[in-house]
């Protein structure tokens, strides 16, 4: 499971990621470690989006969808227990 820390090691040492479809109003892409996150297209405005590129160059698509995931991931383990967010944490 990918976590927020692991960011920068996805995007460091000349780290690129990888153009893999376009669905719904968003570009998919993935990192060589396998992590995929979206682009939306509302984002690009007139940009040029290359098939590879940079990894350095996404962290502001990348960082949203490892939190969207490890908040999925803590709804999970939770609803596994029978517990919600709020007993555990108060």
């Amino acid at each position: 499971m990918w976590r927020t820390s692991n960011l920068k090691s996805m995007v460091t040492d000349k780290k690129k990621v990888f153009f893999q479809y376009y669905r719904d109003g968003e570009l998919w892409y993935k990192t060589k470690c396998g992590f995929m996150f979206p682009v939306p297209i509302s984002d690009v405005g007139n940009a040029t989006m290359l098939a590879e590129d940079k990894a350095i160059l996404f962290m502001r698509y990348m960082r949203p969808q490892l939190q969207k995931m490890e908040a999925e991931n803590l709804q999970r383990v939770l609803s596994e227990f029978g517990e919600d967010e709020e007993d555990i944490c108060s």
